[in-house]
This record gives C-alpha cells, structure tokens and sequence, in this order.
C-alpha cells in the first residue's frame, strides 16, 4: 500500500511538472510569435514612413510644378491682357480713321460737287461769264491778274480734291493694315485663350494630383497612427507576457524547491521504512530459514515415496505409449495395405475397349515434324524448355527404357487387348512407375531427356497390333 502511494505521489509530482513544463513552453511560444508580430509592425512602419517620405517629395514636387503653372498662368493672363488692350486701342484708331475717313469723303465730295458745278456751268455759258468776269476790269492788267488768281483757284480746288484723294487712300491703306493688325491680334489673342485653357487644365490636374497625394498622405499617416498604436499595444503584450514568464519561471523554481524539500523528506521516510522493512526482512528470513529447513526435511520423505510412485506410473504409462506405438503401426501397415491393394485393383482393372480419339500430348504445344513421308512418329514441341508430356489416352505403363540417344522411353497401352499402344521417346525421368495405371491427361514426363533433341521436343508414336504385326498410324493431329 505504501508503495503504490509513493507511486501515485511520484506520477502526481510528474504530471504537474510536465503540466508547468507545458504552461512555460506556452508562454515562451507567446513571446516568440509576439516578438515575430512586433518584427513585423516594426518593418510596416519603416515601409509607410518610407512611403510617407516618397509622398511628401512628390507633394513638394507637385506644388512646384503647380507653382510654375500658376506663374505661366499669371504671365499668360498678363499678355492676355495686354493684346486686349492693343485690340481696344488698334479699334479706336480704326474708328478714328473710320471718322476721318467720312469726313476726307464728305470734303471730297463737296468740292467735286462744286468743281462740278462750276465745269457745267462754264460748258453751259460757253464761258461767256468767265469772259464776262474778265471784260469787268478796266485794264489790261487787271484782265491778267484775274484770269491768273482764277487760274490759281482752279487749280487749287483740283489740288485740294487731289489730296482729298490720297489722304483717302492713305486712311484706307492704313485702315486695311489696322484691320490686319487687329485681325492677327484677335488670332493671337485666341491662342492665348487656348494656352490659358491648356494651363488651367494642367493646373486643375496638377491640384487633383496633390488631392490625391493629400489623400494618399493622410491614409498613410492613419496607418502609421493605426501600426503604431498596434506596436505599442504588442510591445504592451511583449511586456506582459515577459513578466508572466519570469512570474511562471519564480513559480517553477519555488515548486522545484518545494518538491525537493518533499522529496528529501520522502527519502528521509522512505530510509527509515526500509531499514524497518530490511530488519523485519531479516527475522523473517531466519524464520523462514528455519522453516524451510524442517519443511525440506518433511519433502524430502515425501518426495521419495513419490518418486518411487512416480516410477511405478512413469513405467505404467510407458508400456501404455508401447502398445499405442504398436496398435498405430498396425493401424498403418493396416493403411498401407488398403491402399496397396486400391492401387493394384485399379492398376489390374481392365483397360476400356474403345480409347477414342487421342488428346494433344503437350498443353499449348504444337507439332514440328508430321507423320507421314517415311516419317513413323509426330516430332512435337511445347511452349517452353521440360514442358510437361501428358498421357494421351487412359492407359497403363508397360514399358519404361533409358537410351543414351532417345533418352527415356515410355510405352502405354490403352486396351486389354493389347492393340493399341502410344510411346512417347525424349524424355527426361518419368513421373509413373511400371504398370501404374494412368488417366488421360495425367503428366508422365518432361521433355529435355534426349541429346539429339531440343529442350522442349519428343517424339510421339502410336502402334497398332493386329495379326502378330506391328504397324505406326498417324495420331490424328
């Protein structure tokens, strides 16, 4: 009883050090994967602080070309501006040249008119009043300087009307160019309103640009908040569950100093109970010395007249095993006999009168030489080299003979009447015995007894007697 309670203790002792062991090895697994976890934060956190760099130089990039493009845009705005006010200015000379020119026509048009009027008049009068106006003056003289400051009016208006002309011409020379200018001003202007477009499509596309890095930025940074808050949370669990190994770690050592206290105590226990156990050992060992010595004199009397009981059996029985050894001996040769003389009745039973047609002697095989041309036997060949030869018809052996060319012979006959025999010449040892009755079919040899022969090939021969004369037919295969 006291032993199977220091087992049960020791098994107990054992399974809660193998359950600690366990509760270790859990929290060291802990450790080590959050440890991996706490690698891993680690490395997301460098990757999106190293995206979060790449972002930033691409938003500053992105604002510096956004920069340029508004400062195109401001210059393109600034020419815009500029060919607005040449095409207003270039409108007002036209305008103005458009006035001036009415007014060159409404003079042009008033002295044709009165040139006009003057020239009909004088066709008219058959310039009786020019000569009139001359013929007023009360002198030569006077005659000659009017007829001259007529003259010089005349040629005057015709000056006058002259230049009217070509300012006109020039006005609308510089009309033509003016409109021209303003023409390829109003073409300049629109490129510059296309330009404008372009730019502020490249600025509405750079702003997304820089949304979407914004965007990107700020997802970026909420991963890192969420990556690191993860980080700080697995360094929080890295912590705990350090502590909790080193607490499990102070619980096993304090255990393991308990149980060797324990087990000092036990051994100490277990000392004292042997030393007692060993001295009650001892004086049951003399007793039992003592005891076996007088019992050992008692067997000994009594194993003697046992013996000599034992031998009378021990003699009773062996002739008992005799006789059996020789009721069975008759019992065999009792055995032996029956089964002699059933194969002598079958061996001695008559052979059927009609043998029928005569079987292949060789399974699979097939025949090499035919019967017939000179040729008395049926040279046949098996499938394989000492392939099994096979009665061919019932019969029984009647003949069994060894040549050094033929190798063994085996003659059979199949009727009492001995008129029909088969030989079977080129094998190897026979199988059946001398006038052993066989059955069709029954192997009787194998092939590969004749030196003259292939391995796999006999020779077959059927005999009929009739008349006291022998002759060979064709086994009908």
């Amino acid at each position: 009883m006291k032993k199977r309670a220091i087992l049960l203790t020791a098994l107990l002792v054992t399974a809660a050090s193998a359950q600690t062991t366990r509760q270790l090895q859990s929290l060291e697994e802990q450790l080590k994967q959050a440890r991996i976890v706490r690698e891993q934060q680690q490395k997301r956190l460098d990757d999106l602080r190293i995206n979060l760099q790449a972002l930033s130089i691409q938003e500053q990039a992105a604002l510096g070309t956004l920069g340029e493009v508004n400062s195109r845009l401001q210059q393109l705005e600034k020419e815009r501006l500029a060919v607005e006010r040449d095409i207003d200015f270039k409108k007002a000379q036209i305008a103005n040249l458009d006035s001036q020119i009415d007014i060159t026509d409404a003079r042009n048009n008033r002295l044709t008119t009165q040139v006009q009027n003057l020239m009909r008049t004088l066709y008219r009068e058959k310039s009786n009043l020019y000569i009139e106006l001359l013929g007023r003056e009360k002198n030569f003289y006077d005659v000659l300087i009017r007829r001259h400051y007529l003259d010089i009016l005349s040629k005057q208006d015709l000056t006058v009307i002259e230049e009217l002309r070509n300012t006109k011409k020039q006005l609308a020379t510089q009309k033509a160019e003016l409109a021209k200018l303003t023409t390829d001003l109003n073409s300049l202007q629109r490129q510059l309103l296309d330009k404008l477009e372009a730019v502020k499509d490249e600025k509405s596309r750079q702003q997304q640009a820089i949304n979407s890095l914004k965007k990107t930025k700020a997802g970026q940074q909420a991963l890192v908040y969420q990556t690191s808050q993860a980080a700080v949370q697995t360094q929080q669990d890295i912590a705990n569950i350090f502590n909790n190994i080193l607490a499990e770690r102070a619980r096993i050592e304090a255990e393991r100093k308990r149980r060797e206290e324990e087990e000092r105590k036990r051994r100490e226990a277990e000392q004292r109970r042997l030393a007692e156990q060993k001295a009650r050992l001892e004086q049951q060992r003399r007793l039992a010395e003592e005891k076996a010595r007088l019992e050992q004199q008692k067997k000994l009397a009594e194993q003697k007249a046992r013996l000599e009981q034992q031998k009378k059996l021990a003699d009773f029985k062996a002739e008992q095993e005799r006789i059996k050894k020789e009721q069975a001996a008759i019992k065999a040769r009792e055995d032996q006999l029956k089964q002699q003389a059933a194969v002598s009745a079958r061996n001695n039973a008559p052979l059927p009168s009609s043998v029928g047609t005569l079987s292949f002697p060789i399974k699979g095989g097939r025949v090499v030489v035919p019967y017939g041309n000179g040729q008395l036997s049926t040279s046949i060949a098996g499938n394989q080299a000492n392939a099994p030869v096979t009665a061919a018809a019932e019969g029984r052996v009647i003949s069994i003979t060894v040549n050094p060319n033929l190798g063994t012979m085996i003659m059979l006959a199949h009727n009492d009447a001995n008129t029909m025999y088969t030989i079977y010449t080129g094998l190897q040892s026979p199988t059946v015995g001398l006038d052993q009755r066989v059955s069709r079919g029954q192997v009787i040899g194998y092939t590969g007894g004749s030196p003259v022969l292939d391995p796999n090939t006999f020779d077959f021969w059927v005999a009929v007697r009739s008349g006291g004369q022998t002759s060979y037919i064709s086994p009908g295969f």
